[in-house]
């Protein structure tokens, strides 16, 4: 925001449920979605989501989307056992599909079981989210890993960032 202030643009940060966008008034320049949460759905809402969102870019809008890489994930699936803030967090997770899996359990420090959580989403490789985004109306202008323009997606890297531009007026 303070960069866009100094260029004298105007930043709107719109909270809301992202498969409602599509009602928004107007137009935007730029959509940004993060960690994951445009694949939280099953394939046809997903695929939903990418239209409206080309639906509601000006022509030659920019969609930034970070998503998961599921060549990864397929490579890393099992358990993991981690301690956070004196919270210890058992992780087990696999692929089903073409959905990635979360079971969490959450212990005290005695051990004693405190919560959990079952998360799962849709993965994709890059070539997958590549093609799904053309279908949508949408052309790849870069692919990364770890937010580094030179980093190119692997098996061996976890997330990948893409930016995609809108063919024409939604």
């Amino acid at each position: 925001e303070r960069r866009a202030r100094a260029a004298h643009q105007q930043v709107a940060y719109i909270i809301g449920d992202m498969r409602e966008v599509g009602a928004l008034p107007g137009t935007f320049d730029a959509v940004i979605n993060i960690w994951q949460s445009l694949a939280y759905f099953d394939e046809e809402t997903n695929a939903e989501l990418l239209r409206q969102i080309r639906g509601k870019l000006s022509p030659g809008g920019r969609f930034i989307v970070d998503i998961y890489n599921r060549d990864f994930y397929e490579r890393n699936q099992g358990q993991k056992r981690q301690e956070i803030g004196g919270t210890i967090v058992e992780s087990n997770g696999y692929m089903e599909g073409n959905r990635w899996h979360s079971v969490l359990t959450y212990r005290d420090e005695s051990g004693a079981v405190i919560g959990g959580d079952h998360m799962e989403w849709q993965m994709f490789t890059p070539d997958e989210f590549i093609a799904l985004a053309a279908a949508c109306g949408f052309t790849s202008r870069l692919i990364c890993a770890w937010w580094d323009e030179s980093r190119a997606p692997s098996p061996d890297t976890a997330r990948m960032q893409i930016v995609l531009e809108s063919d024409s007026v939604g």
